[in-house]
């Protein structure tokens, strides 16, 4: 009897093991990092999802954020914008296809699409996209006679 529980409990372990590594590359996938505005207009802006979870937060190609949710591994809902604007993920992850016709695309600076990447393995925010990016150049200070 103590050999069947003992069997039990490993099989159980390993179940809870499988599940953890599947949940972590296929439930949820690792959408944080730069993205871009990839259409219909405004192409190439930098785009951002910081992500905690199931917690998202998207910053578009204007700087306005929106905290933001994972519905599922193929559905993303920006909270804040349009009273909830959903976005459908395609392509391993690698597109949101929003329901204002608008969509992203991961960044050519996109630095890893593992399930291990980590927030330590991202660049700073402050890093990632340039602010300058975000704002109007300011002009030139006047030269001194």
């Amino acid at each position: 009897m103590g050999k069947y529980i003992a069997i039990l409990v490993a099989a159980l372990a390993l179940t809870a093991t499988s599940c953890s590594t599947t949940r972590c590359c296929h439930s949820s996938p690792n959408l944080a990092g730069n993205w871009e505005m990839a259409g219909p207009y405004n192409v190439g802006l930098p785009c951002q999802i910081l992500q905690s979870g199931n917690y998202l937060t998207f910053i578009n190609e204007k700087g306005d954020m929106a905290r933001g949710v994972l519905k599922s591994p193929a559905e993303v809902i920006a909270i804040d914008w349009e009273g909830g604007l959903s976005g459908s993920l395609t392509n391993n992850a690698t597109r949101i296809n929003w329901k204002n016709g608008t969509w992203w695309s991961r960044s050519r600076w996109r630095q890893s699409t593992s399930c291990l990447t980590t927030r330590r393995s991202q660049p700073p925010l402050a890093q990632s996209v340039p602010l300058s990016r975000f704002t109007s150049p300011k002009p030139p200070l006047a030269s001194a006679p």
